[in-house]
């Protein structure tokens, strides 16, 4: 059973966009994976895809909505199955909230 309750320390986080560089978006993708998986943030890969991993189509929806939350983006549902790895993702994120500096 996937787990989808978030911290209070994490949604303070998310509310009050804090930790929107490349380092910090990897920290949370690899926590986000961790706790929606159920598994160790250690056997979280940067760079097996979403689906290697375990996330199924509704956790890739919801993570999703939960990135576009946490940096105040619209995100194209469509770019977590090109960008299907960390290390694929963060930089691509990385662009979308530098052509967005009013939104990061």
């Amino acid at each position: 059973m996937l787990k989808f309750m978030k911290s209070k320390r994490e949604n303070n986080q998310i509310e009050n966009g804090l930790g929107r560089d490349s380092e910090a978006m990897q920290r949370w993708l690899v926590n986000y994976l961790s706790r929606h998986l159920e598994c160790d943030v250690a056997t979280i890969s940067h760079k097996k895809s979403f689906a290697e991993q375990g996330l199924d189509s509704l956790g890739t929806i919801q993570l999703l909505g939960d990135m576009e939350k946490w940096l105040d983006l619209e995100l194209e549902p469509a770019m977590l199955y090109e960008y299907q790895s960390i290390e694929l993702l963060v930089p691509y994120l990385m662009t979308q909230l530098d052509a967005n500096p009013s939104q990061a």
